[in-house]
């Protein structure tokens, strides 16, 4: 940040998402999406909205650069995976 500048973002302390199986076989770069959830990385989420705009939101992050301890996730019986990130209040 530059000396004056002011940053503004939006930031959650409880997130969560279930995504069924169909949606973790999408692309997403080179892996598929689920995949990529396998790692407890999320630092944030941007929302795409239906007129074309976005809004990134950031998540609590821990201590360890390359794992968000707040990020839990679990799988489902039915092979949906659910991501909950819950800061410890």
């Amino acid at each position: 940040m530059r000396n004056g500048e002011i940053q503004t973002f939006l930031k959650c302390d409880y997130f969560s998402i279930e995504i069924n199986k169909k949606g973790l076989k999408q692309k997403c770069w080179e892996k598929t999406l689920g995949e990529r959830l396998k790692g407890n990385d999320i630092a944030s989420i941007i929302l795409h909205y239906d007129n074309n705009t976005e809004e990134e939101i950031y998540v609590v992050w821990g201590k360890d650069d390359f794992t968000n301890e707040y990020q839990k996730t679990t799988y489902t019986p039915d092979g949906n995976i659910k991501i909950e990130i819950k800061a410890n209040t």
